[in-house]
């Protein structure tokens, strides 16, 4: 089957091509209200084919056709999809080809000194994106976050192909069990609260950043009532922590788990982690 011929039965079924880059598409999942293009199909054999928010992966073309129709029968009457573009501070959000688990590779090679194991790689779905050389990691359905390994200006070593402030890291995985959660740990960033959920704290959620949302707020209130702030002890993290509490207090029982000076939780050994968050928050902190 010829590109021209896969795009042309892609877009009979809805699935709008956002660009072709060398033997990939990406596309916008009609399945989903998809801000950025998350679906991804090579146009080689087995043509290959994945959703970074979760609802198709799988081969062939016929295949994902049927898998669409499926699920959404009413799209081949109406194809055209509305298209919105979403932009952050370095420009367009950078296209991502469908990619390998950052296992036997130099990603995983970088989780190593991150302290990441091969289970929390599969666990989260961490890829590694050879010619950007960055881990790829996916948030929810909201997209993903690129993290460069060696990144020429330090002040941009993440790319948030997601709006950040509408979820929280690590949502999907958490169990809804409130016995299990009487209090949930906030971590600013993803590797923190990917560390705290390998040490065992699987009642860990990242913001994604310093600042709260009111939207972040929303979702917290569906799964604790108290919250233990496990934020980097240097003076962003103090002065975060700050922010956090004034957004937080009037609904939350918060208190701030201090770390050794210095050191973010993914920086700290599980002893030094479980040690701080007793002091404050009980066992565990649950």
């Amino acid at each position: 089957m010829r590109d021209t011929e896969i795009i042309s039965k892609l877009k009979q079924i809805g699935i709008k091509v956002a660009r072709k880059t060398g033997n990939d598409l990406q596309c916008y999942c009609p399945l989903h209200e998809d801000k950025n293009p998350s679906l991804f199909v090579s146009l080689k054999e087995p043509h290959l084919w994945h959703c970074f928010s979760g609802c198709l992966h799988g081969s062939g073309i016929d295949n994902l056709c049927a898998q669409i129709v499926g699920q959404k029968p009413e799209i081949i009457k109406n194809p055209e999809i509305k298209i919105r573009k979403e932009e952050n501070r370095k420009g367009v959000v950078p296209y991502i080809p469908i990619l390998p688990l950052a296992i036997r590779n130099k990603g995983e090679d970088y989780l190593i000194t991150r302290k990441i194991t091969q289970n929390s790689i599969k666990k989260w779905n961490l890829m590694y994106w050879e010619d950007e050389n960055a881990i790829v990691i996916p948030v929810e359905d909201k997209g993903f976050a690129l993290r460069y390994i060696s990144p020429k200006d330090k002040k941009y070593k993440y790319v948030n192909g997601t709006k950040v402030s509408e979820t929280l890291f690590g949502l999907d995985k958490l169990m809804r069990d409130p016995q299990k959660h009487l209090s949930i740990i906030l971590t600013e960033g993803i590797f923190d609260c990917i560390w705290c959920h390998q040490i065992g704290l699987e009642n860990t959620l990242a913001v994604l950043g310093s600042n709260i949302s009111a939207i972040q707020k929303r979702l917290l209130l569906g799964v604790t009532s108290k919250i233990l702030i496990l934020f980097d002890n240097d003076k962003g993290g103090v002065e975060a922590y700050g922010k956090a509490t004034k957004i937080l207090k009037d609904k939350f029982i918060v208190k701030r788990i201090v770390l050794p000076e210095g050191k973010d939780p993914n920086d700290c050994s599980e002893i030094e982690i479980k040690q701080a968050i007793q002091k404050e928050g009980g066992k565990d902190g649950r």
